[in-house]
């Protein structure tokens, strides 16, 4: 099965992919954000987004294309929840938690028959970080052996404007797709769940350099190979 992204230029890509995309300011993510989650209501998938640089509910206005008085007539494929609610909803980030919700949003999505799980994290929340988020890109890896087989596409979504050269080499180390500049690319600094090593432990000179081009917003940085 192929999933279509929903944004003009790219390709489809397969279910089970973990996939981050960099953009720098608000314009940029709502432009792969809303048509990323209208794809998915279009083809009967259920629909995930958690987000903290834009209100939820406007947020749900833009995908469902609803002005105020349509509100009472929300999709029920699509939820949109504030990211620090579900992340730091005990207070410090977790990731038991974080797994525990992921697994119960797959089983729900299971349950309701749709075809897919279809998923949209904003990262603004993790800066400045809060007790506990040094734990965050553990969870990050954790994502990618969660999804893989399933009927899942997870987008994690990281502004370049506000993401250190030390955060982009965790961003890399833990997502094999990276969406930048309309082209979903193969990532040669992911390293896969079963290599088996702490995020903490990867080398980090190529992928350092990866990084740090990236926050200059050069993309042919990460067409390299080791």
């Amino acid at each position: 099965m192929a999933v279509s992204m929903g944004i003009r230029g790219l390709d489809q890509i397969g279910p089970g992919t973990h996939i981050c995309a960099l953009y720098s300011g608000p314009a940029e993510r709502d432009s792969l954000l809303v048509p990323f989650l209208r794809e998915g209501i279009r083809e009967g998938d259920r629909c995930l987004c958690v987000i903290d640089d834009a209100e939820p509910e406007l947020v749900r206005d833009q995908v469902e294309e609803k002005q105020n008085a349509d509100r009472n007539q929300r999709s029920d494929q699509l939820d949109v929840d504030r990211a620090s609610d579900v992340s730091l909803h005990s207070g410090r980030f977790s990731v038991e938690q974080m797994i525990s919700f992921l697994a119960g949003s797959l089983s729900r999505a299971a349950d309701s028959d749709s075809p897919l799980l279809r998923a949209a994290g904003e990262m603004s929340w993790v800066l400045p970080q809060p007790e506990g988020t040094p734990d965050f890109f553990v969870y990050e890896a954790a994502i990618n052996k969660i999804i893989k087989d399933k009927p899942a596409v997870f987008m994690c979504m990281y502004d370049l404007r506000r993401c250190g050269v030390s955060m982009l080499v965790d961003v890399l180390k833990t997502h094999p797709k990276v969406l930048l500049d309309g082209m979903v690319l193969s990532n040669p600094d992911y390293l896969s769940p079963t290599e088996n090593r702490p995020v903490d432990q990867i080398p980090t000179g190529q992928c350092a350099q990866s990084a740090y081009e990236l926050g200059r917003h050069r993309p042919v940085a990460i067409t390299h190979r080791r």
